[in-house]
Order: structure tokens, then sequence, then C-alpha cells
């Protein structure tokens, strides 16, 4: 009987030892499972790196704008157109060329007077030259080329450029592009020429 009840006292110790072994991997697991998991704080003594800041990429300086060079004075460029015999009317084919030197002054107008904004004392101009050819009195030639060259003027005033900035004239059979004997009817001598001058100015002119 006292064997019987020693071997009951041990199996009753080996279940209670168990029993608490079991409690404690129930706790152990309880506590494991409510607790935060890992952060990134540092430890205690580690120093906290930082990491750099951003930097947005900026514009590059603009460029400065470069200097004005304004054309030398002199002529710019030549246009002509031709008559017909004894005619002071500008030809049809012709006109076109009366708008591209309109076009060419307002240009180079404008070009000059930014450099003028910028101290350059420079301005454009329209010189118009009448011509005629050696058929006919030298008198009446000389006028008719004076009455071409003043049609070429409200030409290019119709197209834009101002009155004031053509200079106007003729010059009868003198001055002739192909040269001819007196009293010669000559198409290429029966012209008007438009020269695009740059002119310097006095700087209070």
């Amino acid at each position: 009987m006292a064997r019987d009840r020693d071997d009951q006292d041990g199996t009753g110790r080996r279940v209670g030892i168990l029993v608490v072994l079991l409690a404690l991997l129930f706790a152990a697991g309880l506590f494991l499972w409510r607790s935060p998991g890992p952060t990134n704080a540092p430890s205690p003594g580690a120093t906290a790196t930082q990491s750099p800041p951003r930097q947005t990429a900026s514009a590059p300086p603009s460029a400065p704008a470069p200097a004005c060079s304004a054309p030398r004075p002199g002529a710019a460029g030549v246009f002509e157109v031709h008559f017909d015999f004894d005619k002071s009317d500008i030809r049809d084919e012709d006109l076109h060329w009366l708008t591209d030197a309109a076009n060419a002054y307002s240009e180079l107008a404008h070009e000059l007077a930014e450099c003028s904004a910028a101290g350059a004392s420079v301005i454009a101009r329209l010189d118009v030259i009448g011509h005629a050819d050696s058929a006919g009195p030298r008198d009446y030639n000389q006028s008719l080329s004076e009455r071409r060259a003043a049609e070429v003027t409200r030409q290019l005033t119709r197209r834009g450029v101002p009155e004031g900035a053509i200079k106007a004239s003729g010059v009868g059979e003198d001055d002739l592009a192909v040269p001819t004997p007196d009293n010669t009817p000559n198409p290429e001598n029966r012209r008007a020429a438009v020269k695009i001058v740059i002119e310097a100015v006095a700087p209070n002119s």
C-alpha cells in the first residue's frame, strides 16, 4: 500500500510540473503576441543619421541680351521697277518689287529703332531715283524721270513706308543702265531704283 501511494504521489508531482510548464509557455506566448513589433528607433547611444535635404533643380541664369550691332551706314539693298515707253505708271508685274522694298525697309527700321534705344545713332531711309532712256528731248526726259520717282513714292507709302523716310529724285537720261546714243529707246533705261540706305545721324537730331 505504501508503494502504491508513492507512485501516485510521483505521478501527481509530474502532472503538476507539466501543468506549470504549460502555463508558463502559454503566458510567454501571450506576452509575445501582445508585445509591439520592432521599431526603427535608434538604440541607446546610437547616433541618428538624417538624409541630406533634397535639392530642387533651378533654371540656369538667363544669358544677357546681346549688344545691338547696328549695320554700318551705306546702301543696304536696291530694288528696281521698269516702265513702258513714255509712261510713269508701274506695270503690274513690277509691283511686287515695291512690296519687297517696303517690307525690307520696315524690318530694317524696326531693327535700327532697337539699336537707337541701345545708343546707336543710325536710321533707315529709301532713296527713289527715276530714270529715262535717251529717246526724246532731254528736258522732257528729266520731267518724265521725276514723275516716275513720284509714282514709286506713292506706291511705297501705300505699303506702309512713311513719306518722310523717302527721298525721291529724277536724273532724266543721265546715268543710263545701258549706254546708248542719243534718241535711242531702251527698256532697261526706263526704270526707277529704290535704294535702302542706312544713315548716321547726330545724337540730338
